[in-house]
């Protein structure tokens, strides 16, 4: 999608674009001007109203205009976690249920950088991530992951896991898959072990 360019000359750009023989024209460039003033007026008031409707800038109660249109609720939240969760939401109202949907929306939901879902059968996902979900906000994620699903799929469940120090098994090299993951604890170095996520 292009991004709009605001023009800040359409009255100059207006007269250049005058044939030659109607340059030395007074009344037709009066004409002109007469309109092409209000052109300006125009695009520069609808320039201002974009700015006034950007989610990355308005704060307060525009903010919670924008919410209500697209149908969330701040939940108590400032309003850098509110314009994650309103982008959040329009992802929601947009959502076919593809893979890469409820990933994006995970994403902007938790804040993980690795996210992992699985397809499971018959019709069910999970998804997990190394993001954060604060105390209180677990069932709001798991409802927006649901609402976000084509109908007749559900979430099976959620994981959060810490992805420095992650509990893995070991690959037939010994290895991780990713790198850098933890085993069992050693009986003689209890607390060395991997940690395990996190249910929610």
């Amino acid at each position: 999608m292009s991004v709009a360019t605001q023009i800040n000359d359409h009255e100059v750009a207006a007269l250049e674009r005058l044939l030659e023989q109607y340059k030395q024209s007074d009344n037709l460039k009066g004409i002109l001007n007469s309109f092409n003033k209000q052109i300006q007026e125009i695009e520069d008031a609808m320039f201002g109203l974009f700015g006034k409707l950007d989610i990355m800038t308005i704060s307060g109660d525009q903010l919670d205009r924008i919410g209500d249109i697209v149908g969330q609720t701040r939940l108590g939240t400032n309003d850098e976690t509110y314009r994650l969760l309103i982008y959040a939401r329009i992802g929601i109202n947009n959502s076919t249920g593809t893979t890469e949907e409820i990933i994006n929306i995970f994403t902007l939901i938790t804040q993980s950088t690795i996210v992992d879902l699985k397809d499971l059968q018959p019709a069910a996902i999970q998804i997990s991530g190394n993001g954060v979900v604060d105390s209180g906000f677990e069932t709001f994620v798991k409802q927006s992951i649901q609402q976000a699903l084509v109908a007749g799929v559900s979430l099976d469940n959620m994981v959060i896991f810490d992805d420095t120090e992650s509990f893995m098994f070991a690959d037939e090299d010994g290895g991780t898959t990713p790198p850098g993951g933890f085993g069992f604890d050693d009986e003689d170095a209890p607390g060395d072990g991997g940690k395990l996520g996190t249910d929610i």
